[in-house]
């Protein structure tokens, strides 16, 4: 992935997540009337400036788990799928309990039409299977996701 794109998309998940509703909190003066934070506040940009910040340092941080190297993947894509998870879950690697490379279980990687998907078992937060992947799409590029999408049998 480039690093680009996923800085944007990272943007866009804080500035996404920012403007939820915070119902189990008062509301802090960055927050207007209707509840939401106002980009414009020197505190939400702190707030933002504080989390991109932390989100750049995770990229430096190599995790170790029994997968990484044996994908067939480059390894930046291998290294961005924990990133993109813990993105999806509005999870920082420094928080504790949040998902850790380790606690993807790598299955395989299988022709689905034109396509060839790699999947992982998410073995975190539910007692329900929950799958990562990774679409290496007929043009080269490489789409991450996660959810109820299934391996074959």
């Amino acid at each position: 992935m480039h690093r680009a794109l996923v800085i944007a998309i990272a943007v866009c998940w804080l500035l996404a997540g920012c403007e939820r509703p915070q119902l189990e909190q008062p509301r802090s003066a960055s927050q207007n009337a209707s509840g939401k934070l106002d980009p414009n506040d020197p505190e939400f940009k702190k707030r933002a400036q504080a989390r991109l910040q932390e989100m750049k340092r995770e990229e430096s941080i190599r995790e170790e788990a029994p997968w990484p190297g044996r994908t067939g993947l480059p390894d930046d894509d291998e290294r961005e799928l924990p990133r993109y998870l813990r993105r999806e879950f509005g999870q920082l690697l420094s928080q504790p309990g949040s998902l850790r490379a380790q606690d993807l279980h790598y299955l395989g990687v299988f022709v689905q039409g034109v396509e060839t998907v790699h999947y992982w078992r998410i073995n975190y937060g539910s007692a329900k299977s929950k799958f990562a992947y990774v679409v290496v799409a007929p043009a080269d590029r490489q789409v991450m996701g996660w959810g109820d999408r299934t391996p074959p049998k």
